[in-house]
């Protein structure tokens, strides 16, 4: 893990990325943050999929742009999934 310049930890992914969460709340928040210098001239094109049973099932559960090098944070209500682990991917 690393931190930002305002003492956020972060993840660096590339063009693939992943994370295994345990669900304990039906909503979970997802920041991003695309710190590109270059990002109003590169957009950055995020999809975040829900992954269930090892890879078995994969679930597109957003496709968004990220157009600013600030964080923004996605919440996202999936109560189905509460006690169990999921895997957020994004490509």
């Amino acid at each position: 893990m690393e931190k930002s310049i305002d003492g956020k930890e972060f993840k660096w992914t590339r063009r693939y990325g992943g994370l295994p969460i345990k669900m304990i709340k039906p909503v979970i928040e997802i920041p991003l943050l695309a710190s590109h210098s270059d990002i109003q001239a590169h957009s950055v094109k995020v999809e975040i999929y829900l992954l269930k049973d090892f890879f078995k099932t994969k679930k597109l559960t957003d496709e968004i742009v990220l157009t600013q090098n600030n964080w923004k944070t996605l919440e996202y209500y999936i109560p189905e999934e509460i006690n169990k682990k999921i895997i957020i991917q994004d490509n």
